[in-house]
């Protein structure tokens, strides 16, 4: 049987969140929220974030796509907001940290 967590690692380039995940599980969302939180030590939401940046990370370093296609491709609907939640992980830009990454090769 599949568990939730590799349900997340498996699916976090497609738009799912903690609702959808429950429902696919048949639980109730503030249920497996408190479940995923206990048995992980870290929120849902957090997890799921976090999955999406160190693979947007990936593609920043490794490839030439355009800011918006890696968060199309990471599962962001916006890329304003895939900015914004990166600026706020890594304190820079993605634009920044792919300059970084280049001029340290």
């Amino acid at each position: 049987m599949i568990t939730i967590k590799s349900y997340i690692e498996e699916h976090f380039r497609e738009p799912i969140n903690l609702k959808s995940t429950a429902s696919h599980f048949y639980l109730n969302s503030a249920y497996l929220g408190q479940l995923f939180k206990r048995r992980y030590g870290i929120y849902f939401n957090e997890y799921l974030t976090k999955l999406r940046m160190d693979e947007a990370k990936k593609l920043l370093r490794e490839s030439n796509l355009r800011i918006y296609e890696i968060a199309k491709q990471v599962g962001f609907n916006q890329a304003a907001y895939f900015v914004t939640q990166f600026e706020k992980r890594e304190q820079m830009s993605p634009s920044v940290y792919r300059n970084q990454v280049n001029d340290q090769e």
